[in-house]
C-alpha cells in the first residue's frame, strides 16, 4: 500500500511520486504535505527518536489529507455522474 512502507526509502519514493501527481491535478495541500514528508525523511536520523517521530507525524498528516482529498474526488464524481443519463453513468462506472 502506498505511503505505508515501513522502509524510509520506500516511503520517501511514495511521497516523491505523490508530489508531482497531486500538484499536476491541482491538489496543492496534498502535494505540499508529500514534499514535507519527503524532506523530513531526508533529514531523519535513525538514532534520534525526535526525527523518527517527525516522520510519523508527517506521514499521518499526509494520510489524513489523502483521505480528505479522495472524499472530495468521490463526491465530485458522484455529483457529475448524477447528472448523466443512467446508461452513460453505468458504462463509466463499469469501465
Amino acid at each position: 500500500t502506498r505511503l505505508a512502507d515501513p522502509d524510509p526509502a520506500g516511503l520517501k519514493a511514495d511521497a516523491h511520486a505523490l508530489i508531482s501527481s497531486a500538484g499536476l491535478l491541482g491538489f496543492r495541500r496534498l502535494s505540499a504535505l508529500a514534499r514535507a514528508l519527503e524532506d523530513v525523511i531526508g533529514a531523519v536520523s535513525a538514532s534520534d527518536p525526535e526525527t523518527t517521530g517527525a516522520v510519523s507525524a508527517a506521514q499521518m498528516q499526509l494520510l489524513a489529507c489523502r483521505a480528505e482529498t479522495l472524499d472530495v474526488v468521490r463526491a465530485e464524481l458522484d455529483r457529475a455522474m448524477s447528472g448523466m443519463a443512467p446508461d452513460a453513468a453505468a458504462r463509466i462506472a463499469t469501465a
